[in-house]
């Protein structure tokens, strides 16, 4: 049990995205090179325009098309997880509940929230009376777009980095502050084409950190659509706190037939403290197949390198299997084998149960 506890924090929100967002980098297959094609915001999350719904809808084993709908001025949303895990034991527990709020106010302005459970407090959540303990505020954002294809934001929300994958275990995204609670203040700028997305921002800290790990620095993303089939894209951080400056390097892309596809990432950190300097290394690798647009199989790589003084080494792999019931209710099966720098194994296999109202 005592394992379990301690890992319960990272599982709680393994891939905790909406289910849209989920299908995102996959969604090379249809030739988006952005969300902004099914999302109000071109950085995905959040609520689903009109377009995204009647993917959503269509694009499920009970598929069905919505009627046509005027775009509201005040939007709510619901997503929900529950998670069914076997490691050392058996356990089922609720893994994510959020309320999701859109407020359009004219077609230039949109105010977006996302209220979520505290995921360190699914354990424990008897042990405080206050509701700020359980719950957080993971997104807080203005954004104003000016014109099709610009869209600045304000406020607070997950960096803009690499490829967007929605699982914030992989280590790529878990080692490189892009876990669940890694959440900045940001300013940020969105420039956006048929074939290419181009993100600048500034970030300070949220400020629910501790002061040694407030960090504020400057990033870049960007990603070009080569063809419908084929993207690729890089994105730069560089950043510092009291104790420590970061610098994050990103190489991903993103490759789509019809049927098959793979998502890659590969990532490189230098990290300097006031004792020393070294480099860590991390990448992911997804091979992905559709039998049907409402199914998809799965098997991914991922790998992490640490050099010394901090030296680690993990190497992780797995089936994982996503299936759409319909526009709101989901599931997925993942297997995982992780190796460590030690010679010890750890064997784990969920099923998350999933509950979309966008």
């Amino acid at each position: 049990m005592k394992t379990f506890t301690h890992l319960l924090p990272i599982l709680f929100f393994t891939l905790a995205s909406i289910p849209a967002a989920h299908a995102y980098p996959e969604f090379i297959k249809n030739g988006y090179a952005n969300c902004v094609t099914c999302h109000n915001s071109p950085r995905g999350g959040g609520m689903l325009n009109a377009y995204g719904k009647g993917i959503g809808a269509s694009e499920s084993f009970l598929a069905r098309e919505l009627p046509e709908e005027k775009k509201p001025t005040l939007e709510h949303g619901f997503l929900g997880r529950g998670m069914f895990l076997v490691n050392n034991e058996v356990s089922v527990f609720p893994m994510q509940l959020d309320y999701l709020g859109t407020l359009n106010l004219i077609d230039s302005l949109r105010f977006e929230t996302v209220l979520g459970l505290q995921p360190t407090r699914v354990v424990n959540l008897l042990d405080n009376k206050k509701w700020s303990d359980y719950f957080v505020f993971r997104k807080i954002l203005t954004n104003y777009r000016p014109a099709e294809g610009l869209e600045f934001s304000l406020g607070r929300d997950f960096a803009p980095v690499g490829i967007q994958l929605p699982d914030h275990t992989a280590y790529v995204k878990l080692r490189n502050r892009r876990n669940v609670t890694d959440f900045v203040t940001q300013l940020r700028a969105e420039y956006w084409g048929e074939k290419y997305q181009i993100t600048p921002f500034l970030y300070l800290p949220s400020y629910l950190e501790a002061k040694t790990n407030q960090e504020r620095g400057v990033g870049l993303r960007g990603e070009y659509l080569f063809n419908d089939t084929t993207s690729v894209g890089s994105s730069f951080l560089l950043g510092s706190t009291t104790s420590i400056d970061r610098q994050l390097y990103t190489l991903f892309a993103r490759v789509s037939g019809e049927k098959f596809g793979v998502l890659s990432e590969f990532d490189l950190t230098n990290r300097k403290t006031a004792s020393a300097t070294f480099k860590q290394y991390s990448y992911f690798v997804k091979p992905f197949y559709f039998p049907f647009s409402w199914l998809e199989a799965a098997f991914y790589f991922e790998g992490l390198l640490v050099d010394k003084p901090f030296f680690d080494r993990l190497t992780r792999m797995g089936p994982s299997a996503f299936f759409r019931l319909n526009k709101e209710f989901s599931f997925q099966a993942d297997g995982r084998l992780e190796f460590s720098r030690t010679g010890s194994t750890y064997a784990s296999f969920y099923i998350q149960a999933i509950v979309g109202l966008l």
